[in-house]
């Protein structure tokens, strides 16, 4: 194979592995209050910090809604504090996994290099739910 056939094969390759399911919000979707701030565990000791506000749906995929926190979110982790665009994921009721979850925009991060070659969006679980509500449409 020629050179200037196998550069549209790779780039193809690259671009498609980052791919997710990702939806436009149903119309039906109401944004989330967190009334208190709330603390969780990440992964390997580090922890997230959720503002108080309203947090409006930003995208969602087949397993839930990431909704997006009012300001940037607190990511705790090897001594750092460090503020990130984010919020609070919300699984679908019929999803496998329950756990709610902390999800990071790592677009601030990425270069041309690394751009569709991986998700911007990285998610973290963590047992405990968030209580929040959900916001009434009042007139």
């Amino acid at each position: 194979m020629k050179i200037k056939q196998i550069i549209p094969i790779v780039l193809l390759a690259i671009f498609s592995v980052g791919c997710e399911s990702v939806q436009p919000i149903s119309a039906n979707t109401q944004s989330i209050i967190l009334k208190t701030p709330e603390h969780r565990p990440t992964v390997l000791g580090g922890s997230v910090d959720f503002p108080v506000g309203v947090y409006a749906p930003d995208f969602q995929t087949v397993e839930g809604t990431y909704y997006k926190a009012p300001t940037m979110i607190i990511w705790n982790a090897l001594g750092t504090h460090r503020p990130r665009r984010g919020g609070l994921f919300i699984p679908r009721p019929d999803a496998k996994d329950k756990e709610q979850g902390a999800w990071l925009d790592q677009e601030e991060d990425s270069g041309l290099l690394s751009m569709g070659a991986s998700s911007t969006t990285r998610l973290w679980r963590f047992s405990e739910p968030v209580l929040y509500e959900i916001q009434t449409n009042t007139p």
